[in-house]
């Protein structure tokens, strides 16, 4: 009997679910207990007109990045533009949280740009909505490790594998659509939960001596390219 060996791609697809399962199951779940439907609209709260809103999205901490979401609306409350600038820094190995690849340091920004629906909004602000954009990231990775050295004596060319230093540069692209739902509290304060799914495209490069091959078919890798499902949440502030 000869056992038939998965696909490459299906072994990426299953990746690709494991790693995002829980993480899109749990956010359903909480957007399906609090979602009160695209058109409604409770009579009993005082209608009030937000200009902005500052979003925090914590999940942004377990890759080492700090993101803020600035919403601002576009002549009226039913569409929103979104801008949001990420930075990213890990000063050592071991800090922030922890990650799965040992790194010396890193740094980067990205900035996403998203463009929002909301087809009825809330007297007291948020509700239902639909949301598409997209952006870029740019990310330099610092390491350490064994690399071939090239060196010069007696006018011939010697090469060892020795240890040395080396940095690795992330550029990404990304589109993305996302649907979820946004719940205004006291006017100010505010939550919202969203899935959705994108693209996402990075192009790599490291010096060519390094023998460290890196999986860019791993969903949670941010050196992934191909199909992303989204899910997270974010909290913050409106005026």
């Amino acid at each position: 009997v000869v056992k038939r060996q998965p696909s490459q791609k299906t072994g990426i697809f299953n990746k690709l679910i494991m790693a995002y399962t829980r993480r899109i199951l749990f956010v359903c779940l909480f957007m399906m207990l609090g979602w009160q439907g695209f058109t409604q609209t409770p009579d009993e709260v005082e209608p009030y007109r937000h200009s902005s809103f500052v979003m925090g999205v914590p999940q942004h901490l377990f890759v080492n990045g700090l993101r803020i979401e600035i919403d601002k609306p576009l002549g009226n409350l039913q569409k929103w533009l979104i801008i949001a600038p990420t930075l990213y820094y890990k000063g050592k190995q071991g800090s922030w949280f922890s990650s799965r690849r040992l790194m010396d340091g890193m740094e980067g920004a990205g900035l996403d740009i998203m463009y929002r629906y909301y087809p009825s909004w809330r007297k007291g602000g948020g509700g239902g909505y639909l949301s598409a954009g997209g952006g870029i990231r740019y990310l330099n990775f610092r390491y350490s490790g064994y690399r071939w050295d090239e060196f010069r004596q007696n006018d011939l060319t010697y090469y060892r594998y020795d240890t040395g230093s080396w940095n690795r540069q992330l550029t990404t692209a990304n589109i993305k659509f996302t649907l979820g739902y946004q719940q205004v509290f006291n006017r100010h304060f505010a939550i919202d939960l969203f899935v959705g799914a994108g693209f996402k495209y990075t192009d790599a490069k490291q010096p060519a001596d390094v023998t460290i091959i890196f999986d860019s078919n791993d969903p949670e890798n941010l050196d992934y390219t191909g199909l992303l499902l989204i899910g997270g949440i974010r909290f913050g502030m409106g005026w």
